[in-house]
């Protein structure tokens, strides 16, 4: 059997939940911050309660309900994607670790954990961000999530760049 073969059902997996999420987390909202073209990545890169607004728009807009919603369950249902592709990242580093008998393969085996809690974390902020919107008291939680989110989006790709390491040898 080829060695990432189970690895890749999970990553299979891990594809089809990322294009379930594409079709729950909202496309539409009432506008965006500069530089930004998905709600969600806008959403987890607020700065300020005005680029949350941005997003949800006011109570009163058509569109706060649908969003409200959308982003509340789309960030239910990341719980189990941040699951499924830092468990693909971590099982992939874990058999480069195997194929080459190196301990390099812990580093992005680490990166992946990482990845996972810092994620999970983004999303309980996100959510408590969510439950606050109508009193607009989370200017701390938008603090947090900016760590946690930028520590995620470090993680990730450093996770690929270590297991570059894996292709470059020919493997």
């Amino acid at each position: 059997m080829k060695p990432f073969f189970r690895i890749g059902i999970v990553g299979v997996g891990t594809i089809i939940l990322s294009i379930i999420l594409m079709f729950i987390f909202p496309t539409e909202v009432n506008d965006l911050p500069a530089g930004f073209h998905t709600p969600i990545l806008a959403f987890e890169f607020a700065e300020s309660p005005a680029d949350v607004d941005l997003i949800f728009g006011s109570k009163h807009s058509p569109l706060y309900d649908h969003i409200e919603k959308a982003m509340r369950y789309g960030n239910y249902i990341d719980f189990v994607y941040l699951i499924a592709y830092s468990m693909f990242l971590f099982l992939f580093s874990l058999k480069a670790r195997q194929l080459n008998y190196s301990k390099f393969f812990w580093i992005p085996a680490a990166l992946a954990i990482i990845a996972l809690v810092s994620d999970a974390l983004e999303n309980v902020t996100l959510l408590f961000i969510i439950n606050q919107l109508e009193s607009g008291s989370y200017l701390q939680e938008l603090w947090y999530l900016q760590i946690f989110t930028w520590i995620k989006w470090l993680s990730i790709p450093l996770v690929f760049w270590f297991l570059f390491a894996h292709f470059i040898n020919g493997s």
